[in-house]
């Protein structure tokens, strides 16, 4: 865990310890913020837009805090630091600590990173995924140990039940869309643009709607 105030402008460093440290807390100076924007980190390097929507809301002066989260063993957080396999229990704590005393918390992630918002959803106000994997059968993650799987499975229902959650993937995604399915329509908002690959969220940051978007929720939270 690190103070991400002894990283800022650093660039390319800093970015490499967005994909090597399982959280950063970026903190504005006077104490606790009112909302908590919580990263979940794909798969590499980190969500794309993440700095630029941390310059964003620092220009628009709102009170915010960031932190990334990050599972640098990229085993969709599944693996803990003493190999285990005891990573949703690791994570939770990590984040359920570094997360305690905000009023709101908004938490987002492409990918690994969204499948791990699913995992942990229900620690946050709000919960946005973009193109996430709920079924590690269908994917990278079917040659993991069956018990992981299924706990991996166990938390995603849990969490989805409980959250205020919703998600985003291309309509043309066949196999994004499958994962969709998987979720409770009851639950869980699915909302589907015109794109026919996995990361739809470099899809929408490519066209400049992203940060648009993440602003409206981080407004929405804060009123």
């Amino acid at each position: 865990i690190r103070d991400a105030q002894e990283s800022r402008g650093l660039g390319d460093v800093y970015k490499r310890q967005l994909s090597t440290t399982d959280l950063i807390i970026d903190k504005e100076p006077g104490g606790i913020a009112k909302l908590a924007v919580v990263v979940m980190s794909p798969q590499g390097p980190p969500v794309a837009n993440a700095v630029a929507l941390r310059e964003n809301i620092r220009a628009a002066g709102l009170d915010v805090d960031f932190m990334y989260v990050c599972d640098p063993s990229n085993c969709f957080y599944l693996q803990d630091p003493d190999n285990g396999w005891n990573g949703i229990s690791y994570f939770e704590k990590l984040i359920a600590d570094a997360v305690l005393g905000y009023d709101k918390v908004l938490m987002f992630g492409s990918s690994m990173g969204a499948s791990a918002t699913l995992l942990f959803g229900h620690l946050a106000t709000r919960a946005i995924a973009f193109s996430p994997e709920t079924d590690l059968t269908l994917s990278h993650g079917q040659h993991l140990p069956l018990h992981v799987r299924q706990a991996f499975a166990a938390q995603i229902a849990h969490s989805s039940r409980s959250a205020d959650l919703s998600v985003h993937v291309g309509r043309h995604s066949h196999l994004d869309v499958l994962h969709a399915t998987r979720l409770p329509a009851d639950r869980v908002q699915v909302i589907y643009h015109n794109f026919s690959r996995h990361n739809v969220l470099l899809h929408l940051d490519s066209r400049g709607l992203m940060v648009p978007l993440l602003l409206h929720e981080i407004l929405e939270l804060l009123e």
